[in-house]
């Protein structure tokens, strides 16, 4: 296996639990990704947890834990992707809201990324993922519900920037962000253009420091992640071509754009899971230059429950997933 510049990681999804099994990541259970080769953790983060009432102070347990987690990560080398897990919104007086609702201004959103950017601006390790899969936004006088996206962003990024962060800022797909779509399927845009979320980021995204990225979810089965069989042996590849495509040719005509796989994984019962996992890895390898990262769905301990697509961090014997991962571990 050729040397490769790639982050591979792994979701630590425990703060982003609504319900009974909202937890911090423990340090044991990270140290345990660490020691397989994972060197790069994205933290979702359930919005409403973190900041009861928007536009206002952070739970201050909540953020001692969410700072307790960024900061052993980063002890252990690792880079840290902090992601806000809301879906494009969030509740608002017992309601739930999207963002461009009355209840639920562009601001709040701002005011939310913000406060982390004053505490983690000047650690370039640690990255700003700002939105977890944006739909159903309303227009709020946009042309599209992709237009109200890229606005929505370019009000966040102009006001970390105006906090002196430089930190490496993270940007998803309107629609569910499904790699399939990015650049490809007009999602959501009916009757106007631009009809993807590629060229309207490409047209309309601003950010002084240049330092963004996409970062697109891709999952093989017909349900996108509801844990079915991959489609075939190369269905994440195929799928996540077109915004390798979108990279290489916004490098062709702007600045030295790259990608992230924020979300990805297959199941340890799939008959096409090994090959699936070694064909997607090598051919992320091969398009290192375009790549930065990738982080499996997900991890966590046995104890707080999971899925399919959960490797835990104390299974025994061992998630059979591993050794499919392992030769493109650092």
């Amino acid at each position: 296996m050729s040397a490769s510049t790639i982050l591979k990681g792994i979701n630590l999804s425990g703060f982003s639990d609504r319900g009974d099994y909202y937890h911090p990541a423990p340090h044991d259970q990270m140290n345990f990704y660490h020691a397989k080769g994972v060197n790069f953790f994205r933290i979702p983060i359930w919005w409403d947890r973190l900041q009861p009432a928007p536009n206002a102070p952070f739970d201050p347990t909540v953020w001692s834990q969410v700072k307790d987690v960024i900061d052993h990560g980063l002890g252990l080398g690792c880079t840290i992707m902090i992601n806000n897990h809301c879906m494009g919104g969030r509740r608002v007086d017992g309601q739930d809201r999207k963002l461009g609702d009355p209840q639920l201004p562009y601001g709040y959103l701002t005011d939310f990324w913000t406060r982390i950017a004053a505490v983690y601006k000047n650690e370039e390790k640690v990255w700003f993922d700002l939105i977890n899969e944006p739909h159903d936004l309303p227009l709020n006088g946009h042309v599209t519900s992709t237009n109200a996206l890229v606005c929505i962003y370019n009000q966040a990024i102009a006001a970390i920037r105006a906090e002196g962060a430089t930190n490496l800022i993270v940007l998803e797909g309107n629609g569910w962000n499904n790699a399939k779509a990015f650049n490809q399927n007009p999602f959501y845009n009916p009757g106007g253009g631009p009809p993807t979320s590629g060229e309207a980021f490409r047209a309309g995204i601003f950010d002084t420091a240049k330092n963004w990225c996409v970062s697109c979810h891709n999952y093989p089965d017909e349900g996108h992640g509801q844990g079915g069989p991959a489609k075939d042996a190369t269905i994440l590849r195929s799928q996540f071509q077109n915004v390798m495509d979108w990279a290489a040719s916004y490098w062709a005509t702007t600045h030295n754009i790259k990608v992230i796989c924020g979300e990805w994984s297959v199941t340890a019962d799939d008959p096409n899971g090994p090959a699936v996992t070694t064909d997607y890895l090598n051919w992320l390898d091969a398009n290192q230059d375009k790549v930065i990262a990738w982080s499996w769905w997900d991890g966590r301990e046995k104890g707080w429950q999971g899925g399919k697509l959960t490797i835990f961090s104390d299974a025994v014997p061992e998630d059979p997933r591993w050794a499919w991962l392992q030769p493109y571990l650092t």
